[in-house]
C-alpha cells in the first residue's frame, strides 16, 4: 500500500466525509416523511442500484461479480449487515429521540471498536496507547450517552436514542475490520454495490413485518428530494469514493477524516434543523476523538 495520500486522494475523502456528515441532518429531515427502516432500505436500495446495473450490463463486470459471490460471498454478506442493515435499524429509529449532532459524536467512537477488534482478530498489538486511547474514548462516550441524565419516572427516550446510536458505531467499527480485508481481496466498487444490495434487501422484510407502510400515501417534492440526496451522494458517491481510496492506503490513513465528521454534522445539524449542542457535548465529544486518535496512533 501507498504511504502518503496524494491531492486527488484526499480530496476524495474529504468529500465523502462532508457528505457523510450531512447525511445526519438530513436522516433527521427524512424522518418526518419515511419509517425508519425502510428509508435506510430506500436509501441503500436505490444507491446500489446503478452500479448493479453497470456490474450486469458490463460482461467483464459480470464475470467479476459471479467469482465474487463465488469466492467471497461472505464479505457480501457481512459488510452488507454492518455497513447497512444494523446501522439503519439502530440510528434511523434512534434518531426519532436524539439529536442528529448528538448521534454523530457518539458514533464518531467507531474507529475504537476496530482497534479492538484488530488485536483480538488480527493479532496486532495491545500498546498501552490503544489501551489509554481505547478506556479514554469509550469512557466520555458513554458519559456523552447518559449526560442529560437518567428520569426514573420512565421517559428515557433520548437515552434509549443515544444507546441505539453506539450500537451503529459498534456496527460501523466491526465493518471496517471485514472491509479492510476485503479491499485486499475484491474490487472495491463490485464490494461497495453488492453490500449496499444484499444490505439494503434484509432491510425491506423487516421494514414490511415491523412498520407501518402508510408513508406511501403522504409522499411529497421535499420527501423526494431528502431522499434524492441521501440515495445520491452519502450512500452512493461517498462509499464509493472511500472504498476506492481504501484499497491503496491503510485504514489509519483514513481516520482523519472520520474526525472531521461531528464538527462538519454539527454545523449543518445547526443551519438546517436549528439544533444546539451543549458545551459539555462538545468536550465530550473533543475527548471521545482525542481518545480514537490516540488508540489508532502509529
Amino acid at each position: 500500500m501507498d504511504n502518503k495520500l496524494t491531492f486527488t486522494d484526499t480530496y476524495a475523502l474529504l468529500l465523502a466525509s462532508i457528505m457523510w456528515a450531512l447525511s445526519f441532518p438530513f436522516i433527521k429531515l427524512g424522518l418526518e416523511y419515511y419509517p425508519p427502516i425502510m428509508m435506510g432500505a430506500l436509501r441503500y436500495f436505490f444507491g446500489a442500484l446503478p452500479l448493479i446495473l453497470f456490474f450486469i450490463l458490463r460482461k467483464d463486470s459480470l464475470e467479476d461479480t459471479k467469482k465474487l459471490f463465488k469466492s467471497h460471498w461472505k464479505f457480501i454478506f457481512a459488510i452488507g449487515i454492518f455497513m447497512v442493515t444494523i446501522p439503519n435499524i439502530a440510528q434511523n429509529i434512534g434518531m426519532q429521540y436524539t439529536t442528529a449532532s448528538l448521534s454523530t459524536l457518539i458514533q464518531t467512537v467507531g474507529p475504537v471498536f476496530t482497534v479492538i477488534l484488530a488485536i483480538i482478530l488480527l493479532k496486532e498489538s495491545a500498546a498501552a496507547y490503544k489501551i489509554l486511547g481505547t478506556i479514554l474514548a469509550l469512557t466520555c462516550t458513554i458519559i456523552l450517552i447518559f449526560h442529560q441524565g437518567v428520569d426514573f419516572g420512565g421517559n428515557n427516550l433520548v437515552l434509549i436514542g443515544n444507546i441505539l446510536q453506539f450500537i451503529t458505531a459498534i456496527s460501523y467499527g466491526i465493518n471496517a475490520i471485514f472491509s479492510k480485508v476485503a479491499v485486499e481481496k475484491v474490487q472495491p466498487f463490485l464490494l461497495v454495490g453488492w453490500s449496499m444490495f444484499v444490505g439494503a434487501v434484509i432491510l425491506v422484510p423487516i421494514s414490511l413485518l415491523t412498520e407501518s407502510q402508510n408513508w406511501t400515501q403522504s409522499l411529497n417534492i421535499q420527501a423526494l428530494w431528502v431522499m434524492g440526496f441521501l440515495v445520491i451522494f452519502p450512500a452512493t458517491i461517498a462509499t464509493s469514493l472511500w472504498y476506492w481510496v481504501l484499497q491503496r492506503y491503510e485504514i489509519s490513513k483514513q481516520v482523519l477524516f472520520i474526525y472531521l465528521l461531528p464538527f462538519i454534522a454539527i454545523i449543518f445539524s445547526y443551519i438546517l434543523l436549528g439544533e444546539v449542542v451543549s458545551f459539555i457535548a462538545i468536550i465530550l465529544g473533543i475527548l471521545t476523538i482525542l481518545g480514537v486518535a490516540i488508540a489508532q496512533k502509529k
